[in-house]
């Protein structure tokens, strides 16, 4: 049983284990959902088969496009091998839309499309605190500026590649947050994307009706209605009904 696996890194909403070989890691998605900026957290059934599936989608078409990541495949209904790498301790937000944070901030109106994106970079695992420039990750040896550059050249592919992605399935990327690591092959040493892409990872609206589609929605409810519409709107689940059992999903 996955519980009886020691947790090499435990994360609010996924666990990550020791796997079978040398050079994998196993990810474990839980039903735990976090609010990094108020702190709040709930548990969703069934969320964490669902972002399972969302992520080795998404993961598996970023790396279509030539960029590199930790994903390796599926093993399970909740469980994903991952390559074995060191994490870089930073966190890639770009903002497409004004969120309640920055409209706050900036004194704008929020869900307003901006004319380009908004980088932001968050150093340590708070979000809320934790606002950094690339000037201070670089001088206090976070990354060294190569690694800066690429990992800011990378992080605007995939937000341009996502924006696209979700706008096919008639939903408007908002924001979303992207995390790196370093993988060591041979003499070489690779920044590939890490962590997961989901509706926990991503701020997510209705094209067409604005309505929520994030893991916000199920903070304020617990349901998992937000994840379903997701995953079903990418051909992953074949139920319509929400519940809080059992998640019909394609294999």
């Amino acid at each position: 049983m996955t519980n009886k696996k020691k947790i090499i890194i435990d994360m609010p909403n996924k666990h990550i284990y020791q796997g079978k070989d040398l050079n994998s890691h196993v990810m474990h998605f839980t039903d735990e959902v976090t609010d990094l900026y108020r702190n709040h957290q709930t548990t969703v059934l069934g969320k964490g088969v669902v972002n399972n599936k969302i992520n080795a989608l998404i993961m598996s078409k970023i790396a279509n496009i030539g960029i590199h990541t930790h994903y390796i495949k599926a093993l399970n209904m909740r469980e994903q091998a991952v390559r074995i790498s060191d994490p870089v301790n930073i966190t890639v937000r770009f903002t497409n839309v004004t969120t309640e944070e920055l409209a706050t901030k900036f004194n704008l109106v929020q869900g307003m499309v901006l004319k380009s994106p908004v980088m932001e970079l968050f150093v340590g695992n708070s979000i809320a605190e934790n606002l950094s420039t690339d000037e201070q990750i670089v001088y206090f040896g976070v990354v060294d500026p190569f690694e800066m550059e690429e990992i800011k050249h990378i992080s605007s592919r995939i937000n341009d590649f996502l924006q696209g992605f979700f706008s096919s399935y008639n939903i408007r990327l908002v924001s979303v947050d992207l995390k790196f690591a370093k993988v060591f092959e041979e003499d070489y040493i690779r920044l590939v994307l890490a962590d997961e892409i989901t509706p926990d990872t991503t701020r997510l609206l209705d094209l067409t009706t604005n309505e929520v589609l994030d893991s916000s929605f199920s903070l304020q409810t617990g349901m998992d209605t937000n994840y379903l519409e997701v995953a079903k709107r990418m051909g992953l689940v074949l139920r319509n009904k929400p519940t809080k059992r059992k998640l019909k999903l394609v294999e």
